[in-house]
Protein backbone atom coordinates (compact mmCIF):
# COMPACT_ATOMS: atom_id res chain seq x y z
CA UNK A 1 0.00 0.00 0.00
CA UNK A 2 3.12 2.51 0.70
CA UNK A 3 4.67 1.81 -2.53
CA UNK A 4 0.84 2.79 -3.91
CA UNK A 5 1.19 5.83 -2.81
CA UNK A 6 -0.88 5.47 0.69
CA UNK A 7 1.78 6.56 3.32
CA UNK A 8 -1.07 7.19 5.98
CA UNK A 9 -1.59 3.41 6.33
CA UNK A 10 -0.37 1.61 8.91
CA UNK A 11 -0.71 -2.15 9.99
CA UNK A 12 -2.06 -2.87 13.56
CA UNK A 13 -2.22 -6.54 14.90
CA UNK A 14 -5.65 -7.40 16.05
CA UNK A 15 -6.56 -11.34 17.56
CA UNK A 16 -10.22 -11.08 18.00
CA UNK A 17 -9.74 -14.21 19.94
CA UNK A 18 -7.39 -12.29 22.37
CA UNK A 19 -8.99 -9.72 25.15
CA UNK A 20 -5.86 -8.81 25.73
CA UNK A 21 -4.99 -8.06 21.98
CA UNK A 22 -8.26 -6.47 20.89
CA UNK A 23 -7.09 -3.99 24.55
CA UNK A 24 -3.81 -3.11 23.17
CA UNK A 25 -5.54 -2.13 19.92
CA UNK A 26 -8.23 0.03 21.72
CA UNK A 27 -5.59 1.83 23.97
CA UNK A 28 -3.27 2.11 20.52
CA UNK A 29 -6.02 3.70 18.70
CA UNK A 30 -7.04 5.79 21.84
CA UNK A 31 -3.75 7.29 22.47
CA UNK A 32 -2.29 8.06 18.44
CA UNK A 33 -5.92 9.20 17.36
CA UNK A 34 -8.87 9.88 20.49
CA UNK A 35 -11.48 8.04 18.35
CA UNK A 36 -12.21 5.72 15.49
CA UNK A 37 -14.89 6.73 12.87
CA UNK A 38 -15.25 3.18 11.24
CA UNK A 39 -14.69 -0.37 12.37
CA UNK A 40 -15.23 -2.77 9.78
CA UNK A 41 -16.18 -6.29 11.36
CA UNK A 42 -14.81 -8.44 8.60
CA UNK A 43 -13.08 -11.28 10.52
CA UNK A 44 -14.74 -14.72 10.30
CA UNK A 45 -14.33 -18.42 10.01
CA UNK A 46 -15.81 -21.60 8.89
CA UNK A 47 -13.59 -24.08 10.78
CA UNK A 48 -12.12 -26.12 7.61
CA UNK A 49 -10.23 -28.07 9.74
CA UNK A 50 -12.25 -29.00 12.44
CA UNK A 51 -13.85 -32.32 12.05
CA UNK A 52 -16.98 -32.84 14.50
CA UNK A 53 -19.91 -30.51 13.57
CA UNK A 54 -20.33 -29.46 17.58
CA UNK A 55 -16.68 -28.25 17.56
CA UNK A 56 -16.82 -26.52 14.26
CA UNK A 57 -19.82 -24.89 15.40
CA UNK A 58 -17.97 -23.84 19.11
CA UNK A 59 -14.97 -22.31 17.08
CA UNK A 60 -17.34 -20.85 13.96
CA UNK A 61 -19.34 -18.75 16.68
CA UNK A 62 -16.71 -18.25 19.00
CA UNK A 63 -14.95 -16.30 15.89
CA UNK A 64 -17.87 -14.96 14.08
CA UNK A 65 -20.50 -13.89 17.08
CA UNK A 66 -18.60 -14.06 20.59
CA UNK A 67 -15.24 -12.52 19.19
CA UNK A 68 -16.76 -9.66 17.12
CA UNK A 69 -19.21 -8.84 20.08
CA UNK A 70 -15.85 -8.42 22.13
CA UNK A 71 -14.33 -6.51 19.36
CA UNK A 72 -17.45 -3.92 19.03
CA UNK A 73 -17.71 -3.44 22.65
CA UNK A 74 -14.33 -2.41 23.59
CA UNK A 75 -14.41 -0.12 20.55
CA UNK A 76 -17.71 1.70 21.47
CA UNK A 77 -16.20 4.45 23.60
CA UNK A 78 -14.35 5.21 21.07
CA UNK A 79 -16.81 5.52 17.96
CA UNK A 80 -19.36 8.57 19.02
CA UNK A 81 -20.49 9.91 15.80
CA UNK A 82 -18.60 6.88 14.00
CA UNK A 83 -20.01 3.74 12.58
CA UNK A 84 -19.64 0.06 12.61
CA UNK A 85 -20.09 -2.52 9.45
CA UNK A 86 -20.44 -5.75 10.31
CA UNK A 87 -20.07 -8.09 7.51
CA UNK A 88 -22.53 -10.82 7.19
CA UNK A 89 -24.75 -12.68 4.55
CA UNK A 90 -27.23 -13.51 3.36
CA UNK A 91 -27.51 -16.93 4.46
CA UNK A 92 -27.51 -15.30 7.62
CA UNK A 93 -31.69 -15.35 6.26
CA UNK A 94 -34.17 -15.21 9.59
CA UNK A 95 -36.32 -18.21 7.68
CA UNK A 96 -33.53 -20.86 8.71
CA UNK A 97 -34.79 -21.20 11.94
CA UNK A 98 -38.13 -22.14 13.71
CA UNK A 99 -41.32 -19.58 14.12
CA UNK A 100 -40.65 -19.42 17.96
CA UNK A 101 -36.88 -18.14 17.67
CA UNK A 102 -37.55 -16.18 14.48
CA UNK A 103 -39.76 -14.01 17.07
CA UNK A 104 -37.46 -13.92 19.31
CA UNK A 105 -34.51 -12.86 17.25
CA UNK A 106 -36.60 -10.14 15.41
CA UNK A 107 -37.91 -8.37 18.79
CA UNK A 108 -37.11 -4.83 19.09
CA UNK A 109 -36.95 -6.10 23.14
CA UNK A 110 -33.87 -8.18 22.50
CA UNK A 111 -30.76 -7.69 24.60
CA UNK A 112 -27.34 -9.29 24.05
CA UNK A 113 -27.40 -11.44 26.72
CA UNK A 114 -30.10 -13.29 25.15
CA UNK A 115 -28.97 -13.57 21.96
CA UNK A 116 -25.93 -14.76 23.20
CA UNK A 117 -27.99 -18.03 25.46
CA UNK A 118 -29.88 -18.12 21.81
CA UNK A 119 -25.98 -19.22 20.38
CA UNK A 120 -24.66 -20.75 23.43
CA UNK A 121 -27.98 -23.31 23.24
CA UNK A 122 -27.29 -23.82 19.82
CA UNK A 123 -23.90 -25.01 20.27
CA UNK A 124 -24.61 -27.45 23.24
CA UNK A 125 -27.42 -28.95 21.46
CA UNK A 126 -24.98 -29.55 18.84
CA UNK A 127 -23.25 -31.91 20.82
CA UNK A 128 -26.18 -34.17 21.08
CA UNK A 129 -27.40 -33.50 17.79
CA UNK A 130 -30.41 -32.46 18.66
CA UNK A 131 -30.55 -28.62 17.34
CA UNK A 132 -32.28 -29.42 14.15
CA UNK A 133 -35.33 -30.91 16.26
CA UNK A 134 -34.64 -27.90 18.54
CA UNK A 135 -35.35 -25.12 15.37
CA UNK A 136 -31.72 -24.52 14.48
CA UNK A 137 -30.18 -24.76 10.85
CA UNK A 138 -27.97 -27.64 10.47
CA UNK A 139 -25.16 -25.05 9.31
CA UNK A 140 -23.03 -23.48 11.40
CA UNK A 141 -21.83 -20.82 9.63
CA UNK A 142 -25.09 -19.62 8.82
CA UNK A 143 -26.35 -19.66 11.91
CA UNK A 144 -23.13 -17.39 13.06
CA UNK A 145 -24.22 -14.65 10.39
CA UNK A 146 -27.86 -14.65 11.76
CA UNK A 147 -26.49 -13.89 15.20
CA UNK A 148 -24.09 -11.49 13.78
CA UNK A 149 -27.22 -9.42 11.59
CA UNK A 150 -29.41 -9.77 15.25
CA UNK A 151 -26.46 -8.46 17.02
CA UNK A 152 -26.34 -5.88 14.55
CA UNK A 153 -29.75 -4.80 15.66
CA UNK A 154 -29.26 -4.94 19.47
CA UNK A 155 -26.44 -2.60 18.88
CA UNK A 156 -28.05 -0.13 16.89
CA UNK A 157 -30.90 0.59 19.07
CA UNK A 158 -28.20 0.70 22.02
CA UNK A 159 -25.58 3.15 20.57
CA UNK A 160 -27.88 5.30 18.44
CA UNK A 161 -27.99 8.17 21.48
CA UNK A 162 -24.41 8.25 20.47
CA UNK A 163 -25.21 9.10 17.14
CA UNK A 164 -23.36 5.14 15.98
CA UNK A 165 -24.62 3.86 13.08
CA UNK A 166 -24.53 -0.22 13.56
CA UNK A 167 -24.85 -1.45 10.02
CA UNK A 168 -24.91 -5.36 8.56
CA UNK A 169 -24.34 -6.00 5.05
CA UNK A 170 -23.77 -8.85 2.44
CA UNK A 171 -20.46 -8.74 0.08
CA UNK A 172 -21.62 -11.21 -2.20
CA UNK A 173 -20.44 -14.61 -2.92
CA UNK A 174 -16.13 -13.77 -3.61
CA UNK A 175 -14.04 -15.32 -4.89
CA UNK A 176 -11.43 -15.54 -1.36
CA UNK A 177 -10.06 -18.85 0.82
CA UNK A 178 -13.32 -19.19 2.59
CA UNK A 179 -15.38 -18.45 -0.17
CA UNK A 180 -13.83 -20.59 -3.20
CA UNK A 181 -12.88 -19.56 -6.14
CA UNK A 182 -15.53 -21.12 -7.96
CA UNK A 183 -17.48 -18.15 -6.35
CA UNK A 184 -18.81 -15.32 -9.01
CA UNK A 185 -17.69 -12.11 -7.45
CA UNK A 186 -13.94 -11.16 -7.24
CA UNK A 187 -12.69 -9.95 -3.26
CA UNK A 188 -12.35 -6.09 -4.99
CA UNK A 189 -16.46 -6.48 -5.66
CA UNK A 190 -16.94 -6.84 -1.90
CA UNK A 191 -14.74 -4.71 -0.73
CA UNK A 192 -16.83 -2.19 -3.13
CA UNK A 193 -19.68 -2.62 -1.09
CA UNK A 194 -18.01 -2.37 2.02
CA UNK A 195 -16.34 0.87 1.16
CA UNK A 196 -20.04 2.13 0.05
CA UNK A 197 -21.04 2.10 3.72
CA UNK A 198 -17.47 3.38 4.90
CA UNK A 199 -18.25 6.32 2.59
CA UNK A 200 -21.86 6.60 2.82
CA UNK A 201 -23.28 10.33 4.00
CA UNK A 202 -26.19 10.79 6.77
CA UNK A 203 -25.70 6.59 7.51
CA UNK A 204 -27.20 7.03 10.50
CA UNK A 205 -30.32 6.39 7.73
CA UNK A 206 -29.37 2.70 7.41
CA UNK A 207 -28.85 2.31 10.68
CA UNK A 208 -29.93 -1.46 12.17
CA UNK A 209 -30.32 -2.46 8.45
CA UNK A 210 -29.30 -5.08 6.44
CA UNK A 211 -27.64 -3.79 3.34
CA UNK A 212 -27.28 -6.09 -0.14
CA UNK A 213 -26.23 -4.71 -3.35
CA UNK A 214 -25.70 -0.99 -2.13
CA UNK A 215 -29.49 -1.29 -1.19
CA UNK A 216 -31.43 -2.05 2.17
CA UNK A 217 -32.82 -5.74 1.67
CA UNK A 218 -35.44 -8.10 4.19
CA UNK A 219 -33.71 -10.26 6.84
Amino acid sequence: LHDEGLKNVRYLHLDIEDMSSIKSAVEFISKEHGKLDVLVNNAATKAFTVESFSEQAAAIMRVNYFATLDVSNEFFPLLKNGRIINVASFVGRLSQVSKEHQTKLSSENLKIEELSAFVNDFIEKTKTNSHEAAGYNNSAYEMSKLALIALTNIHSREHADDNIAVVSMCPGWCKTEMGGYDAPETAAFGGDLINFLVLKDNIMELNGKFIRDKAVAGW
